[in-house]
């Protein structure tokens, strides 16, 4: 298994540098007890350790590697989980005062993204089981309506799976959304471990999504905040948008 950001942190730490540079625990020396370990490979930008911005070495190749282990054109680390991610996809996608659908299901960050961003949202209800008063996730006659009313829309943004597991139809959606030629993106935090079993739901990816967002920290095993940005093959949004975007 090839690790490249682990390996070029560990080779520096086993080096015993004496370093003059941030964080100010001095690669875990400062820190108290059990953050000692992990300080040990917390460094800043210096020389073989790549910068996020505009990888050219073991980020990009680590990027690489995550984008063909999750069936990406390509992936972009976010470093303040999938909040960064979805803020990202709708810059990337939506121009300021534009129309953005989205389900009403949608996570907080949604909301907060297009109001920083001054995108006007259009809301789609969707379906309920009305037993357990638990949302299903929005249908694809219910997008196709709103995308009739609303044209003009220069994105679709749905979560799924939902905060109760379930997982609405993506592929139907992806087609009409390839129809109206509107980009549809994926809030897939919960699902970032749909693409390492046959039993799981089809990833976004696998059915049509242009872009879509994962809480690694969510369902894998990963420390809080570790999140991807996706961006498919034939994805309607350049990927030097996305790029941009995140970086901002």
């Amino acid at each position: 298994m090839t690790m490249p950001i682990y390996e070029m942190l560990k080779s520096y730490r086993d080096k015993k540098p004496l370093p003059f540079h941030m964080p100010g625990h001095i690669l875990g020396r400062g820190l108290f007890k059990e953050l000692k370990s992990a300080g040990g490979l917390d460094i800043t930008e210096i020389p073989g350790s790549d910068c996020l911005h505009s990888p050219e070495g073991v980020i990009k190749e680590a990027q690489e590697l995550a984008a063909g282990c999750f069936g990406a054109a390509y992936t972009l680390f976010m470093v303040n989980g999938s909040t960064s991610g979805i803020q990202a996809m709708i810059q990337a996608a939506v121009r300021t005062g534009g129309k953005l659908i989205i389900g009403r299901d949608c996570h907080r960050s949604v909301i907060d993204s297009m109001a920083m961003m001054d995108v006007e949202p259009v809301f789609v209800m969707p379906e309920m089981d009305e037993e357990h008063q638990i949302p299903l996730g929005v249908s694809a006659a219910a997008v196709e309506d709103a995308l009739a009313v609303n044209p003009d829309a220069q994105g679709i943004l749905l979560t799924r799976p939902g905060y109760y597991g379930t997982a609405a139809a993506l592929d139907g959606i992806a087609g009409i959304a390839r129809q109206y030629k509107v980009p549809l993106m994926t809030d897939e935090a919960h699902g970032a471990h749909f693409i390492f079993h046959d039993l799981f739901p089809k990833p976004a990816l696998a059915l049509g999504t242009d872009l879509c967002v994962q809480s690694l920290h969510k369902t894998l095993p990963a420390l809080t905040q570790t999140a991807l940005l996706h961006g498919s093959r034939n994805s309607l949004i350049e990927r030097r948008f996305v790029e941009r975007a995140a970086s901002m």
